[in-house]
């Protein structure tokens, strides 16, 4: 993403432009992933066992020995994001293979074919923390979002307020985030993402990333909070102060906002992308995609995408599942079909949006 990319921020800075986004050394720290994990560290922020540094195979696989039988660990980009370059292994005899697949990923995605690793967490959600930042040094909070449903790396259900968290752990994990960007001199938006333990047994949670730009789940945190987090960064880029933009609340939080994005798989090499027009595209050399797997299936992104707010978490989680039974309902293998599923999912979702939420959903 250029809104990430700190070559492009310190251009502009040269240039006299007024970058919109956090500094020019916050987003080459938060580029490298293993520099993030050890900045956290020193924050006193809970991060996964892992190595805080690129590896090489061999202390790959001795990492993966030193954690003990029936560990597993997840190889992954230094410089990467959205899952690319990044996989679990749970055998040394694996380690070889997997850490080339994810090099070879992570050098044609990112420019960077650097790794490190972490300890697997087999059960664990995944909830992070919506944060602003401004040039005096002050940051803030909005809450955090649930996006623990996932496919391939990619997000498909985010919930705001995380439901179900006990209120110790959410102060914690949002205490942690405002520390953490406060200890680097956070400013603009960001999220800092977290996995939470759910099986017990050592620290209830911990730090993973830090996206130090704005994110496509951002809106359901602005339907609960009032805040429009776009104007917000706006605003604090020509200097505003984080209480300038907390005054700017449309009214005080309330209820559970969800969004959902529906995935395609075709059969073979043929992707389809989604513009923002509403476009459906179809490009039959199956790039850019993401393989699924040796049955050759294309994860294609998302074709079609919800927000709606609901009062309650039950209605929130009826509305997840009637979402993703008719995604898996829609699906088919033909490719010339694929812009009747686009509408029918836009058509079918809106009908659940009215009937869960009383009114309509925002595409």
């Amino acid at each position: 993403f250029l809104a990430e990319n700190a070559a492009l921020a310190r251009r502009c800075a040269e240039a006299g432009v007024v970058f919109v986004g956090p500094r020019v050394e916050t987003l080459e720290l938060f580029g490298d992933k293993a520099r993030a994990r050890a900045a956290a560290a020193d924050a006193g922020v809970p991060v996964i066992r892992g190595i805080d540094h690129p590896v090489s195979v061999a202390q790959a696989t001795a990492f993966l020995d030193a954690l003990g039988e029936g560990r597993g660990m997840m190889i992954k980009a230094v410089g990467g994001g959205g899952g690319r370059g990044s996989r679990r292994v749970s055998d040394a005899d694996e380690v070889a293979a997997t850490y080339e697949r994810c090099r070879a990923e992570a050098l044609a995605s990112f420019g960077n074919g650097d790794l490190y690793v972490e300890e697997f967490i087999e059960r664990a959600r995944h909830v992070e923390v919506q944060i602003l930042g401004d040039a005096g040094g002050a940051v803030a909070h909005l809450g955090e979002r649930e996006c623990s449903v996932q496919r391939h790396f990619q997000k498909i259900v985010e919930v705001a307020p995380a439901p179900g968290l006990a209120d110790d752990l959410r102060s914690r994990i949002v205490d942690a985030a405002v520390r953490f960007a406060a200890s680097v001199g956070y400013c603009n938006a960001g999220t800092f993402e977290f996995l939470v333990d759910v099986a017990g047994g050592g620290e209830p949670f911990a730090f993973i990333e830090t996206n130090a730009r704005l994110q496509v789940e951002h809106t359901v945190t602005e339907e609960v909070t009032g805040v429009d987090i776009v104007k917000a960064q706006l605003r604090l880029a020509a200097g505003a102060t984080v209480a300038d933009v907390q005054r700017d609340r449309i009214g005080a939080a309330h209820g559970f906002a969800t969004a959902h994005g529906v995935h395609v798989v075709l059969k073979g090499a043929r992707t389809v992308i989604a513009r923002a027009d509403g476009a459906v595209l179809i490009n039959t050399t199956g790039n850019p995609g993401m393989a699924t797997g040796g049955s050759g299936d294309v994860l294609t992104g998302v074709v079609a995408a919800w927000l709606a707010q609901v009062e309650d978490v039950g209605a929130a989680v009826a509305l997840a599942v009637h979402v993703h039974g008719l995604a898996g309902d829609l699906a088919v293998e033909n490719v010339g079909e694929t812009g009747v599923i686009a509408r029918d999912i836009a058509h079918h979702l809106g009908r659940a949006v009215e009937k869960l939420t009383g009114k309509g959903g925002d595409r």
